[in-house]
């Protein structure tokens, strides 16, 4: 065992001089060659250029690596981004159409000649949604019983019903209610009420069944009836029909009011039922 081991000293000792002795020679950098160092260069000359070949390659794909995760991070910041940009937009969109509308209900209520109140929809039935709303005003805020509901496109309904604080108001295109009509082309007279055979519609009877009437023609309110004065934009002509024998017409209206999607209001309080010069445009 101590022969071993003294071996194994002495050949660390002669590794350790040789090693020494290398780094001296070579330790001069004017220093030519010597064939042996000439030789090893050669032998390890192969190996340094792919030792080379493989770093570079290693390094190229850590700098991929490096770019597809900060391109990663930045395609999920514009998407953050164009995301925030949409909801912008959107939102300026619904403010848009608020400014809009509240503008023309300004422009309603300061030039209507009937006495106005500003009422908000507090409350509709999901079940039938086109035919009653509550509003926000009632006896105490002046409005009564037979008042006329209206926005700036049009016709909304009448109130049927008070208290103090609120009031109930019956949409236009309810079953139970009926309004005096006529085409704003040629002043032909008729009647509009609500159908259960098509929400939101209204169908028109007219008083002359020779009437010719298209769609698109613009109706308004009569003043027949002692109930809405005339001159309320009600709705355009969506369909015309007949039967086969040409006999029964049938003639459609969709609303002047977006009665889906109501929530203010102006109640007109109406003593006497007379004309409206009505200052928004008719129609949509």
């Amino acid at each position: 065992m101590q022969f071993w081991r003294d071996r194994r000293f002495l050949g660390s000792l002669a590794v350790g001089l040789c090693l020494i002795a290398a780094m001296f020679f070579t330790a001069n950098p004017e220093r030519a060659p010597t064939p042996v160092e000439r030789l090893w260069r050669e032998m390890i000359a192969p190996s340094e250029g792919i030792l080379a070949n493989l770093s570079q390659r290693l390094e190229g794909a850590l700098g991929n690596v490096l770019r597809f995760h900060t391109i990663l991070q930045e395609n999920e910041r514009l998407r953050q981004e164009v995301d925030r940009l949409r909801g912008m937009e959107v939102q300026m969109e619904r403010l848009t159409r608020e400014n809009e509308h509240l503008r023309a209900m300004l422009q309603l209520e300061r030039e209507v000649e009937f006495e106005t109140i500003q009422a908000s929809v507090v409350a509709r039935s999901p079940s039938d949604w086109t035919h009653q709303v509550t509003l926000d005003k009632g006896e105490t805020d002046g409005v009564r019983v037979g008042d006329v509901v209206v926005v700036s496109a049009g016709l909304v309904g009448r109130v049927i019903r008070t208290s103090v604080n609120t009031s109930l108001a019956m949409l236009i295109t309810s079953p139970e209610s009926g309004l005096g009509i006529e085409t704003v082309s040629a002043g032909d007279a008729g009647v509009a009420s609500g159908q259960l055979a098509q929400r939101g519609k209204l169908l028109v009877t007219f008083f002359d069944p020779g009437v010719e009437v298209h769609k698109g023609e613009i109706l308004i309110t009569s003043g027949f009836g002692d109930v809405f004065p005339h001159g309320i934009p009600v709705g355009e002509v969506v369909q015309v029909s007949t039967d086969e024998l040409g006999l029964l017409r049938e003639v459609w209206v969709e609303p002047s009011s977006k009665l889906n999607r109501l929530r203010e209001v102006i109640i007109l309080s109406v003593d006497e039922h007379g004309s409206v010069d009505w200052p928004a445009p008719i129609g949509r």
